[in-house]
């Protein structure tokens, strides 16, 4: 199995499936990288892999063996962001509110430092949740859970 890439091209013209499908046949279908298709990974939107007129219907009308397979990186972002959607609100906000109160003064963030120091911890600090918080809640929260002691000791 290769993986490469073939071409990135803008689509600037419109995200309909037949200019997807157009850029793909000028780019993959006509110098004959076709006939090794085997599969295609998408997110899943309907332009991409709808059953009427997306990007998939008109590749298996020339290429009936090639498979879809919805990828798997977008469906752990997916499951993440629903599972965060679990979590109490007030426990990610009290994380956030901690980060915030630690962090927002220089002599509040001094006296962390040197209370972890104090220790001998390795962790080096609390850790702020992003934006796409299913990346770093579970690490703020577990980060909280590890320096409790030292957060409320202070």
């Amino acid at each position: 199995m290769v993986c490469k890439l073939i071409a990135l091209r803008e689509c600037s013209i419109s995200s309909t499936a037949e200019s997807l499908y157009n850029i793909l046949n000028e780019e993959l279908f006509s110098q004959e990288w076709g006939k090794n298709l085997i599969g295609m990974v998408t997110d899943g939107a309907a332009v991409m892999k709808g059953c009427n007129n997306s990007v998939l219907t008109r590749i298996t009308e020339n290429y009936p063996h090639v498979w879809y397979l919805h990828c798997i990186c977008h469906c752990l972002h997916l499951i993440s962001s629903k599972a965060c959607d679990h979590i109490p609100e007030n426990i990610e906000q009290f994380v956030r509110n901690l980060y915030n109160f630690v962090n927002e003064s220089s002599k509040r963030l001094a006296e962390f430092v040197e209370a972890l120091d104090e220790i001998k911890s390795t962790k080096r600090g609390l850790i702020s949740i992003a934006e796409t918080r299913w990346l770093t809640l579970e690490g703020a929260i577990a980060r909280v859970l590890e320096l409790w002691d030292v957060l409320f000791n202070l």
